[in-house]
């Protein structure tokens, strides 16, 4: 029993003293050294947990130092000698997710979970697992749970929102893109999701501060910043500001006057007496889209009139 603890404890302190001079080769040649040394001492003379966490520590050192195979098959080992190290778990999971081995990953992270239900960077492996494999409604109650677990992590906070974004659950999304953007303020991706719940929630006058927001960060979400912009002005009663964003996205992407059309003809369904003006405004720019607006304007007129008229 001394042998084993002066052994154990002797390895101990030298890997404390790696880390604190952050000397990553010399640990690694360590470790590596150790560990053929323990291969040949009497069986049980080191506990098979302690070598798991020899190989996982090794492994660590390997991904830090960008040798993904080496760290890999360390953790492996780890597993072999201890099943339930779950610093291993976590770590060979976080090695098949990189290299898109997202069926691996997600059977490590399972077991993890199920050994440590409340780890929340497992539960937001396993979300992103999820989601890769384009199953965004398995992967939400593990981004919620991740979030509820470390509420001041934003990957969390910002892919839960996302996949309620993609069942158009605006409301349930909205806290989670608030959350995220209070903690990535700058996040173009978040400030695109929280302007279009806050449009979708009846809040048009903050959704258009949020779009300022985005046009004037110039990132990549320009296009949804307009077209969000364009639409919380027209539910504002601003029909030519909205027609005016809306067409400056036209100017970003040709394929947008597609879009001009089909938001003229939901105006028809839904606001007629504002129609006419979209229309006219659209057509001052771009006068080739008239027959296909034509139709929305008069649709347009008829509603409004019958509205005036009832």
């Amino acid at each position: 029993m001394a042998d084993q603890n002066d052994w154990v404890s002797g390895v101990q302190a030298s890997i404390k003293k790696f880390r604190a001079c952050n000397d990553l080769a010399g640990l690694i040649a360590f470790l590596e050294e150790k560990l053929l040394e323990a291969a040949v001492l009497e069986e049980g003379l080191v506990p098979d947990a302690f070598l798991a966490s020899l190989c996982n520590e090794l492994g660590y050192a390997y991904a830090v130092t960008q040798e993904p195979e080496k760290a890999d098959a360390r953790f492996s080992d780890a597993l072999a000698l201890n099943p339930d190290n779950e610093n291993a778990l976590y770590n060979r999971a976080t090695i098949a997710l990189s290299a898109e081995r997202f069926t691996e990953a997600a059977a490590f992270l399972t077991r993890l979970i199920e050994l440590s239900p409340d780890h929340a960077g497992a539960h937001y492996r396993l979300g992103l697992c999820r989601s890769m494999q384009s199953n965004p409604d398995a992967a939400l109650p593990h981004f919620e749970k991740a979030a509820s677990l470390d509420p001041n992590q934003p990957a969390p906070q910002y892919w839960a929102a996302e996949c309620l974004l993609h069942r158009n659950d605006y409301a349930r999304a909205l806290p989670y893109f608030e959350r995220a953007a209070e903690l990535l303020p700058d996040n173009g991706d978040a400030l695109r999701g929280l302007a279009i719940c806050l449009l979708q929630t009846n809040a048009p006058a903050k959704a258009l501060d949020v779009c300022e927001r985005l046009l004037a960060s110039g990132g990549a979400s320009q296009f949804v910043a307009l077209r969000v912009k364009g639409d919380a002005l027209l539910a504002l009663g601003d029909i030519v500001g909205g027609a005016q964003c809306h067409l400056d996205m036209a100017t970003l992407d040709f394929d947008a006057r597609e879009f001009l059309v089909e938001r003229a003809k939901l105006l028809a369904a839904e606001n007629p007496s504002a129609v006419r003006q979209y229309v006219e405004t659209i057509l001052r720019d771009i006068p080739e889209l008239e027959p296909a607006l034509a139709r929305c304007r008069q649709d347009g007129d008829k509603g409004g009139a019958g509205a005036r008229n009832g």
